[in-house]
């Protein structure tokens, strides 16, 4: 992980093996940074990896981990959904229902699908539509990424971020430039938030539920 001193504003490299916690890290300065461990899921892990070797100038492997940390996101709160949905505690979940959550997850189609899927069982809307919805997020995606054009923002992320990983790991194109590495990194942040935004909305939604059944 990549942190940066709150005093010095040094660059600090936090390393963890695993599913462990991360330490917390002390600065030449005498500072210590005290970590939020809550919300350190594969993707998030993943997320971290990819920018410190952005840092470090494997801008390939960069690219890889980011596309990496976004599917692992929509795999995880697909099935995530499908339990709260079933209402199911997660002791109750039995290895047939993770192994048919799995294989749905596997049959859609491309990213664009697994996108559209997922965000669809959290708020009943593809992710275009979603974001169409959402003016304060499409407007942000405006502002960020002038290369936006007229694509729709699923077609321009499957281009932009994941078509680059493929041609890392499908094509053997490892000359990835910084800019392009950057870029990349950037757009799965981007991603990251959206589908949190879209989560957010599933647990509001879900509360109320609960609360017109008690």
């Amino acid at each position: 992980m990549v942190l940066t001193c709150p005093n010095c504003k040094k660059r600090l490299i936090v390393q963890a093996e695993g599913s462990k916690p991360y330490p917390n890290p002390h600065c030449d300065c005498g500072a210590t940074i005290y970590l939020l461990q809550s919300d350190m899921r594969v993707s998030r892990r993943a997320f971290c990896r990819a920018e410190v070797e952005l840092g470090d100038g494997d801008f390939s492997l960069a690219i890889v981990l980011s596309a990496m940390a976004v599917e692992s996101e929509l795999a995880f709160l697909f099935s995530k959904w499908k339990m709260l949905d079933a209402r199911l505690l997660p002791q109750e979940v039995k290895p047939s229902h993770r192994s048919a959550w799995e294989q749905e997850f596997r049959k859609m189609k491309g990213v664009g699908g697994k996108l559209d899927h997922t965000v669809q069982l959290m708020t009943g809307e593809t992710f275009d539509s979603f974001l169409s919805r959402r003016a304060d997020l499409s407007s942000r995606l405006q502002k960020n990424y002038t290369n936006l054009g007229n694509r729709c923002p699923s077609k321009f992320f499957v281009e932009e971020l994941f078509r680059k990983r493929n041609k890392i790991l499908h094509s053997g194109h490892t000359e990835s430039g910084k800019a392009e590495a950057e870029a990349c990194v950037k757009m799965a942040n981007s991603l990251l938030q959206i589908i949190a935004d879209a989560d957010k909305e599933r647990y509001t939604r879900f509360d109320e539920e609960l609360r017109s059944q008690a």
